[in-house]
């Protein structure tokens, strides 16, 4: 193949389609590593990849968790003076998240609000299902508060999972008690999009978890999962009622608690 490419080079022949058919192909059957000396073989012979390369090779890279090459082609492509397009960013970012390079995702997320350009819906559920792949609850977390209104509301059951359980696992009292309102917000998308979880299963295993303090991360995984039989959920409610710090959040726990059973 790369004999093809430099007997091209060497008589003057274009070759721009001959590399991005290639390219193509060995994306399409997820050769990253061919993908990667493909590109190696155009810059040693002084061919400008285009954004369009780039991008195909970001989501390779995203698909790979190779966050080194991902951090490469970004520096390559400010170098060459080309611009960062949505596609690249959230290639880039669903990239640093299954690499778990969170700090990378969270500048690349700046850098394109920096640009005028705001992480639409993909970027976001790219990031989320990472999360969801590797249970980083703490960060789904993070990456549902950096959401704009109008995205949240488009989030569908599997990446509500996500942010609903990365809330109740939270250190922070007061992102767990919001798991409750987020259920609330979208209770209609959890009950019905998660309705072959094992929720039992998965309520008495955090509550036990917590066994030794307050206890909202059980209420939170009882009532997101609102199939849990009855006495699950009551006995997780009992436990939470019981404490002092929740008293002020009874009102949204009752609500949800009412809604599941």
């Amino acid at each position: 193949m790369f004999a093809v490419f430099d007997y091209m080079l060497e008589n003057g022949l274009n070759t721009t389609a001959a590399y991005t058919n290639t390219l193509g192909a060995a994306s399409n059957s997820n050769q990253h590593k061919l993908m990667c000396e493909i590109l190696r073989h155009m810059t040693r012979n002084s061919v400008d990849p285009s954004v369009q390369t780039y991008d195909t090779i970001l989501k390779s890279c995203a698909r790979d968790g190779d966050a080194k090459m991902a951090l490469d082609l970004q520096r390559a492509m400010l170098e060459r003076g080309l611009t960062m397009t949505e596609s690249t960013y959230s290639s880039l970012i669903g990239c640093a998240v299954s690499a778990d390079h969170w700090e990378l995702a969270q500048d690349a997320m700046a850098s394109m609000q920096s640009q005028g350009l705001e992480p639409t819906m993909r970027t976001y559920h790219l990031a989320l299902v990472e999360c969801l792949k590797r249970m980083q609850w703490d960060k789904a977390a993070s990456i549902y508060e950096a959401m704009p209104q109008d995205v949240r509301a488009q989030l569908d059951g599997s990446r509500l999972r996500a942010v609903i359980l990365g809330h109740a696992n939270a250190e922070s009292e007061e992102l767990k008690f919001r798991a409750v309102n987020i259920f609330n917000d979208h209770k209609e998308k959890c009950n019905i999009d998660v309705a072959s979880t094992p929720f039992s299963r998965i309520a008495f295993k955090i509550s036990t978890t917590f066994s030794c303090r307050f206890n909202l991360t059980a209420v939170c995984s009882a009532i997101m999962y609102a199939h849990a039989p009855f006495s699950v959920i009551q006995a997780s409610l009992r436990m939470t009622s019981n404490t002092r710090s929740t008293s002020s959040h009874l009102p949204a726990i009752d609500s949800s608690f009412k809604t599941a059973v």
